[in-house]
């Protein structure tokens, strides 16, 4: 059983909350709930949490602006999407983000309880990359991989970026210089691709 881990449950359909609560508790799970991006974030803010699992659709918003906020966080917390209509895109920056799982609905409850007492390895990317070949360009999957291999370096070495480049086998500079253009782009999705209401 998980048992112990502070939980964030994002999730703003009443019905799966309560269901998802009522197992979350039986697994020992220290619970947190939000039913909004604005509650989540307020939360995370308040409180250091282990795991989120996360609603991506959250009536007129998206639970990805919660995982922005989340990948900040140090160290990390362990995220977990639950979703039934992520997009691509969405599914893209998630894995970018650091998410460690994402599982459609209606979910696998093994699979949920496997990651939440110990996150799965990155193969989940394997399949993610294989869907994408033909929607994505080979320069935006490389920019892709290469973004997911500067998460995991800074969140193994927990945010150093001396240690982290050396895990990468670039210089710090090198990293410092990637990290830069990877909140450029950030800054230009946002510029160029608003969120569509689900």
């Amino acid at each position: 059983m998980p048992g112990e881990k502070t939980v964030l449950l994002v999730e703003d359909d009443d019905g799966v909350r309560r269901a998802m609560v009522r197992l979350l508790s039986v697994w020992g799970c220290q619970l947190l709930q939000a039913g909004s991006v604005e509650a989540a974030v307020e939360i995370l803010e308040a409180h250091t949490v282990d795991a989120i699992i996360l609603d991506i659709g959250l009536g007129e918003q998206r639970g990805v602006e919660v995982a922005r906020v989340a990948a900040t966080l140090t160290p990390p917390p362990t995220i977990i999407v639950a979703t039934g209509d992520a997009s691509p895109s969405e599914t893209v920056e998630l894995l970018e983000l650091g998410v460690e799982l994402v599982l459609e609905k209606p979910l696998d409850l093994e699979r949920l309880e496997a990651a939440l007492l110990q996150p799965p390895s990155p193969a989940l990317l394997e399949p993610v990359i294989r869907r994408l070949v033909g929607r994505r360009q080979k320069p935006e999957l490389e920019r892709l991989v290469g973004n997911i291999m500067v998460q995991e370096a800074l969140t193994r070495t927990s945010g150093n970026l001396s240690r982290a480049a050396s895990l990468l086998g670039i210089t710090r500079q090198a990293l410092h210089q990637r990290l830069r253009a990877r909140e450029r782009e950030a800054d230009d999705d946002d510029d160029r691709d608003p969120v569509t209401p689900r």
